[in-house]
């Protein structure tokens, strides 16, 4: 199967006014308008964004797109099962489900 996007892993270039995605050598560009605009007073809240989407992909690599949702359902309930255990735990966003 071949994927439409840029292979993993990624990495992050930044510069104060630039963003790229590292990926085998090819630099796409992810700084646009509306980033700056969305965190111009919080810099730092668009750089923590951007190196947590790259960590989700790089964490995906060679799983199909089409099952990341039944994917992220199975690890949410895997790591609830493993809370009392390791002491793990994760913050479900308001509106989730978490016998879903």
């Amino acid at each position: 199967m071949e994927q439409d996007w840029a292979k993993e892993p990624w990495e992050l270039d930044e510069t104060p006014s630039h963003a790229w995605i590292n990926s085998e050598g090819e630099r796409i560009p992810i700084h646009s308008p509306w980033i700056v605009d969305a965190f111009e007073d919080e810099p730092s809240k668009a750089t923590a964004n951007m190196k947590r989407i790259i960590a989700c992909v790089n964490a995906c690599a060679g799983v199909p797109t089409e099952i990341l949702p039944e994917l992220t359902s199975l690890l949410k309930r895997f790591i609830l099962w493993l809370e009392p255990i390791q002491k793990v735990s994760i913050k479900e966003p308001p509106d989730a489900d978490p016998a879903a």
